[in-house]
């Protein structure tokens, strides 16, 4: 990286960060100089570190915050605004590199489990927060301020403010970067339960405080109906929304003189949900997992028909039902003639292209409810329901046709195939074997016809 990108860069990132002060102080602090009860620039700065730039952010931290924090810090004494300004603007960078190099530490890999939001909850909340507003407060006290509030509610407030901030923004655009491969979509109950968590929180504050607990359930919803970013994004909107609700557009003495338990009560709720958010993703890319397992136990991994296995279990459930009923079946093991020769004139990825382009036209022209299978390097096996012998030469014929008339096109190589099959009908007290056996027999008399044939 060039000087001139890494100084677009961090201008960029302090641009950013300055502004997402100015909002956090304009949005949910009670004056210019009060403090902040939602602090959404340690979230920033914390991912930034942690995702972005490493130790390269720190300067840029350090330079926004004192930027957008000075005149908070207003005092008769200039010399005392400076220094005070400069403490708060070292506490935030301190708190970027303590919270970040913990955070690599303790959960290298990202949250992914409930123990990893415990571990980011102690490491890279807790703890730095801690000793963030200790330097503040003690800001507060050396710098001879006069704080409406007491010193024991500054100092939690602080806490709080920037835990719920690294909650709220962290998660959010860590989400933001996994949001294309998480496979589950936005869904019209995501939207519902996100509507009616939001009517909630407003009817609340006409109707009361009872009303908002009903967003709880809502929200549930949205957890169990969306990507972890929708959730996320969903939740820190409800937040930031409740709490200008409750503070500036519908003041009321039952918030205002609580904001201390208001926000210890947010910052609960946005961390159980955001860990039900994160088991419920653990959950979803395990069972795609298992389901990518069993789907690789069941199928062949070129051509991905079913594979041996999965092919004869459907033939011996066959069996099964037509030792009790009238039921008729029939099964065909197929052959591409000459296959050895591909391999051997055109090396083995044409022919497992052979392999590839013939499965998927072997799976076009059955029918639905038949299955194909292969079972060797060069045999497929065809399991065809409720079909008599007639009725498995006709299929035979179709699938003729699509594989012999139609030249394989392997890049610039045009090749022609054929295959050689042989039918076998299930017929009373038939067994798997001797199914598959008589199916060998006419394929090998397929074979020694000149092949290109159907028995």
């Amino acid at each position: 990286m060039t000087i001139w990108q890494l100084l677009k860069e961090q201008t960029q990132y302090a641009v950013i960060y300055f502004l997402l002060t100015k909002i956090c102080i304009f949005l949910f602090a009670e004056g210019p100089d009060a403090i902040s009860m939602i602090w959404l620039p340690a979230g920033l700065s914390l991912y930034l570190y942690v995702r972005k730039c490493g130790i390269r952010i720190l300067p840029t931290v350090f330079i926004a915050s004192f930027a957008a924090n000075y005149s908070g810090w207003s005092h008769e004494s200039l010399m005392v605004q400076i220094l005070s300004t400069s403490a708060t603007a070292f506490a935030a960078s301190f708190f970027t590199l303590f919270a970040g190099e913990l955070t690599k530490w303790a959960i290298p890999n990202g949250v992914n489990t409930p123990s990893d939001m415990l571990r980011f909850l102690l490491y890279s909340c807790l703890l730095p927060c801690l000793i963030v507003s200790f330097i503040i407060t003690a800001t507060v006290v050396l710098g001879d301020y006069a704080p409406p509030e007491p010193l024991s509610f500054i100092f939690f407030a602080i806490c709080l403010s920037n835990m719920l901030g690294v909650l709220l923004m962290a998660s959010v655009l860590s989400s933001y970067e996994r949001r294309e491969y998480e496979a589950h979509p936005i869904s019209r109950y995501r939207l519902l339960g996100f509507s009616l968590a939001m009517a909630s929180i407003l009817a609340s504050f006409y109707f009361g405080l009872w009303i908002a607990y009903l967003a709880l359930p809502a929200f549930v919803m949205v957890i169990f109906n969306s990507k972890s970013f929708y959730s996320y994004t969903a939740l820190f909107v409800l937040i930031c929304v409740f709490y200008v609700c409750a503070i500036q557009i519908f003041p009321s003495p039952t918030y205002v003189n609580s904001r201390l338990e208001l926000i210890a009560f947010l910052f609960a709720v946005s961390y159980t949900f955001i860990a039900m958010a994160t088991q419920q993703r653990r959950l979803l890319v395990e069972t795609s997992l298992r389901i990518k397992w069993e789907r690789m136990a069941r199928h062949d991994q070129l051509t991905g028909l079913a594979n041996r296995e999965s092919i004869y279990s459907l033939i011996r459930d066959a069996i099964e039902k037509a030792q009790v009923s009238d039921y008729c079946f029939n099964i065909v093991l197929i052959d591409i003639d000459h296959f050895k020769a591909v391999n051997d004139t055109y090396g083995h990825s044409a022919g497992d292209k052979v392999l590839t382009e013939f499965a998927k036209r072997l799976g076009e022209t059955i029918r639905a409810t038949d299955a194909v299978g292969r079972v060797g390097g060069e045999e497929f096996l065809l399991f065809l329901p409720d079909t008599d012998n007639r009725g498995a030469f006709i299929l035979l014929k179709k699938i003729k046709a699509a594989i012999v008339t139609k030249r394989f096109l392997i890049g610039d190589i045009s090749i022609k195939v054929t295959f050689s099959a042989g039918i076998s009908q299930y017929k009373n007290n038939m067994t798997i074997d001797n199914l598959i056996e008589y199916a060998d027999q006419k394929l090998y008399q397929a074979k020694r016809a000149g092949r290109n044939r159907v028995y």
